[in-house]
Parts: C-alpha cells; structure tokens; sequence
C-alpha cells in the first residue's frame, strides 16, 4: 500500500515512524467517536480564513470545534473556507483528501492540544480510506514549530438528549430564555412564535384520523387550496411516477397515479412543510433542503416495501415522516432568528459532526427534539412526531420504532451519497438484522433511488416554485 511520494519524502526528511490502515468504509472516525477514548484519536484537517490569511486547522474528529474560541485566541475573525475551494485546493495537491500534516500546505498552521492526550494519532494521508498511524511523540515531531491552540470540546462533554422526550420541554423553555427575550406563553406555538397550520393542513390531518375517509373528502378539502393542488399534481406528473396521460386533477392524482394513502400523505406533509419557508440565508438554499427531504421520502418508502410482511408500516406515514424529516431545522432558525448565522458558521467549521451535537452545543437543544414537539402539539399522527423525534437513535425500540428506524437508515444512506448536511456515519448491523433488511435489499434501494435520480431531482421544483 502506497501513500503519495511527496508525503512519504516529508515523513522520511522528519523520521518520522508510522504504519498504513486501510478502512474501505472510510469510517474511522465514526468508530473513533463510538469507542469514546481519548487515548486514540483521529486528526482532522479544514481550513479557515480571514481578510488577510488563509490557515490550516488540525483538530481531532471527536470533538467540536468551538470557533468563538479560536477567533479569541488569534484575536481576528476567522470563517470556514467554502467546500468548492476546499475542493480545489485538493485537486492542485492531486490528492483524494487533504493530509493532516502541516508540512502539506503554505498556511499558518494551527493545532489543537486536545490531541496532545492521545497515545496513537491516525492521519489522512491523502488517499480515501487510509491514514496514518503515529505515535503521540512523532505527532509531536510533525507539529513541532506550529502554533497551538485550546478550541476543541470533547463529544463525551456533550449532553445530547437523544431518549428522554419527556425532557424536552423543560430544555425547549429553558433554551429560549437563555437566547430570547420572549416570555414562556401558555402553549407551545406561542412559545415559539410558529405561525398556525393553514386550516388545509388541520383538515386534512383531521381527515387522516378518519378510518372511514374517503376520496371525495380529500378531493374538496384539497382544492380549497390551489397552491397546495398544485403541488400535489405537480407532484403526480412529475417524471418519477411516468404517468400515462396528463394529470389534471386530484382526483386524477388519486385514480391513476398515486392513490389514497399516498395523496392523503402527501397534501398532509406539503401542508404542513409550508407553514415554515427555509431562510434565504440557508448555506445550501431550499432546493437543496428539499431535494434532501425528497430523497428520504423515497428512501424510506422503498425501504419499507423490501421489510419482512410483519413489519412494514404504512407507507403513506413513510412519506411523511421523510418529507418532514429536516423540519426540526426550520423551526430552529425560525425561534433562533439571531442565532442562526452563527450555528452556519459552526456547521461550516464541523462537517465531521451531525448537526445536532452543534445544536445542542449552541443552544441547549437540537432538531429533532424541537420537532418532536411541533408535531404532538399540531396533532399529527403519533408515528410522525416518534420518527422525527427518534430518528438519530438507532436502538429505538419503542412504540412506533419502525419509523423512526427507517428514517436512521434513509439518512445515512442518503449521506453517503453526499445528500443532506449530516457527514458519513456507520448503521449497526444488528439495526437491519432487527429490521429483516438484508444487504441485497439495501443495494437494491441505493440502486433503485438513484438510478431515478434525475426524475426526483425535478420533484424539488414542487416545493420551491
């Protein structure tokens, strides 16, 4: 196994003692986090710049990077550099991925102590999938002359909620009077401030927990909104169903195309995902937000069609739980207006990191927790409000724990494809052995989703035109 000779001169030239480890899965620092020791540690590279400098930043991958802290200690603001520059700096190096090793590029270099604790250092050594081992002293050596700083805040340091639901009220409160001058009022959607759900969506989440509805009844509630019909027919005629004919109506929507469950689905999440628009100053913009929610839409439908019999759920609340899946998100820049340009420059600066941890870090709660809530307040089904709520723990075993499953599994599937914000991260074998998915089975949706990837790509036109 070979590392690029240049980097192999500067190891030399240093005497600097290491070995090659290869991880296909290029999962090493999900598995670093999951073990939870300090003692072994994965560097990682990203960089910074200011109105003057471009700086290199040398942090281990399981902690946060607290930027407020750097911009203190080097006394000049500092952002993440953009991923497209990031990018090209790579291919100049004809390089897979930038190198830990400070020797790799002409910036001021910054390295974080936190990784002075450790007794064996993994580096990327700028091949996918293979790294560097160094002991604490050649680390050391490699650093030696750069300058160090005290940013990083250890994972373990971090109280995510992940399981406790019936705590997430009191932090919901406790968060906004630590960031908001907004008094708690008598119920939640005052609290925080979220406009009501249009009477569409009310009426239609009513209809939903009729199990006597019929079409007729979806039909004359949805055409009383003719934004929200034409997304539905948007929807129905897009390249993805490949629909004989032209959809006209929504009652050709349900006829021929997408059917009862779908439909009745379909205007409940597009209902509710209007109440709320993604900021304009969103890093990825609401076609990417979008596209994201699509996907795990899709992702998890398919999922739960290839699930042994006893354990598929209804694919209608499939199709909900995923178009809602990022919803925390948006009631998080909603409530946290003033505090949203800094939780994007902390996403910047953590890529390694899910979203959540930063949330949590910054604001003393996260997404999905905030979801959760929105959704038992605004009375959706209870499988929605479980799946968002749960989605980010892979040992949910709970009522409703299908959902929530499938959501886990969509996202990091969807992530390893580079959709969504969230970075690579491993599923627990025993979480598709619980499940019944097979790995075929897991092939066959990866291979399904994006074989019709151009199709719903243009389904994100229905949500942002």
């Amino acid at each position: 196994m070979d590392i690029p000779g240049n980097i192999a001169n500067k190891l030399e030239n240093l005497g600097i003692q290491y070995s090659l480890e290869k991880y296909h899965d290029d999962l090493l620092a999900a598995r670093l986090q999951r073990a939870n020791s300090r003692l072994t540690q994965l560097a990682r590279v990203s960089f910074l710049q200011s109105a003057n400098e471009k700086i290199q930043l040398i942090t281990s991958a399981s902690s946060l990077c607290r930027l407020d802290m750097i911009i203190e200690q080097i006394n000049q603001a500092v952002t993440a550099v953009t991923p497209e520059f990031e990018r090209r700096l790579i291919d100049s190096k004809k390089l897979d991925v930038f190198t830990a090793l400070p020797q790799a590029s002409d910036y001021r270099v910054l390295v974080d102590s936190g990784l002075f604790e450790a007794e064996k250092i993994y580096l990327p050594c700028g091949i996918k999938g293979t790294y560097l081992l160094v002991s604490d002293s050649d680390f050391k050596k490699l650093v030696s002359g750069h300058e160090i700083i005290s940013a990083d805040l250890p994972l373990e340091k971090l109280e995510l909620n992940l399981e406790q639901p019936e705590s997430d009220s009191e932090q919901l409160h406790k968060a906004i009077r630590s960031y908001t001058s907004r008094k708690i009022a008598k119920n939640l959607s005052e609290t925080l401030d979220i406009p009501p759900l249009s009477h569409t969506a009310q009426k239609v989440i009513s209809l939903s927990a009729n199990p006597n509805a019929e079409a007729d009844e979806l039909v004359a509630i949805v055409e009383q909104d003719p934004s929200l019909t034409a997304q539905v027919v948007g929807w129905a005629a897009s390249p993805y169903y490949s629909a004989p004919g032209r959809v006209r109506s929504i009652r050709d929507a349900i006829i021929r195309v997408l059917g009862f469950e779908l439909v009745m689905s379909l205007a409940m999440g597009l209902a509710v995902g209007k109440t709320l628009q993604v900021p304009k100053e969103c890093p990825r913009g609401a076609s990417a937000f979008w596209r994201q929610s699509i996907y795990c839409a899709i992702a998890m439908e398919k999922l739960n069609r290839h699930l042994p019999p006893e354990n598929r759920v209804a694919s209608g609340l499939c199709y909900i739980a995923g178009l809602l899946n990022n919803f925390g998100y948006l009631i998080l820049t909603h409530v946290f207006k003033s505090h949203f340009i800094q939780l994007c420059r902390y996403q910047e600066v953590n890529r390694h990191l899910h979203p959540s941890l930063i949330e949590t870090y910054l604001l003393g709660i996260c997404r999905d927790q905030m979801s959760g809530q929105l959704m038992q307040y605004w009375n959706l089904p209870d499988e929605i409000s479980t799946a968002l709520r749960f989605q980010q723990v892979a040992d949910y075993q709970g009522e409703h724990h299908i959902y929530a499953n499938l959501c886990f599994i969509a996202q990091r599937l969807l992530a390893a494809k580079g959709i969504g914000d969230s970075p690579a991260s491993i599923i627990p074998v025993q979480l598709y052995e619980r499940l019944g998915l097979t790995p075929s089975s897991i092939e066959q949706v990866i291979e399904e989703l994006f074989s019709s990837s151009v199709e719903i790509d243009a389904m994100t036109s229905v949500f942002t035109s």
